[in-house]
């Protein structure tokens, strides 16, 4: 068994691939062959930081979840039309109504909203969208590091 567990740590992708699409693998242990089975060994894969790995059968998918600072952007963009959509309705503002929109300065939303502002518009019919210093009337919007006030209205 010793010189089996040392043949097996020693097998390089190759022979690991080999194993997982053809269902064996030949093996010299003291000058004898030994047939090694797939169902003889268990094959695990370890994930890489910033990445999902997922194995079925003879494929392996490889996923980078690394988020940067233009996907942040995008994300809290997406969640901010999400909101304002919310609000429209709560609104009782017709599918077709155009608004305008104003938000609370702060700049993390400004980033995103600048990066995203066709997106945002197009998506919720906003014909003007502007930042203000101070917004007294207006809800709440919290999420992720995001806080920050919206005011719609009809264009």
């Amino acid at each position: 068994m010793k010189q089996i567990t040392k043949a097996i740590s020693a097998l390089n992708q190759e022979d690991i691939q080999k194993i997982e699409q053809e269902g064996e693998l030949s093996l010299q242990i003291e000058n004898k062959s030994i047939i090694l089975q797939f169902q003889d060994v268990e094959i695990s894969s370890q994930d890489i930081e910033g990445w999902l790995v997922a194995s079925s059968g003879k494929t392996t998918v490889a996923l980078d979840i690394t988020i940067n600072e233009d996907l942040r952007r995008e994300g809290i963009a997406r969640e901010l039309v999400n909101r304002i959509q919310n609000l429209r309705k709560e609104s009782g503002f017709e599918v077709t109504d155009r608004i305008d929109i104003k938000m609370l300065k702060d700049g993390l939303v400004e980033q995103a909203v600048t990066s995203n502002l066709n997106y945002i518009k197009a998506e919720t019919l906003t014909a003007e969208l502007n930042f203000e210093e101070n917004l007294e009337n207006g809800t709440e919007i919290a999420f992720d590091e995001v806080n920050t006030k919206l005011f719609i209205a009809k264009h």
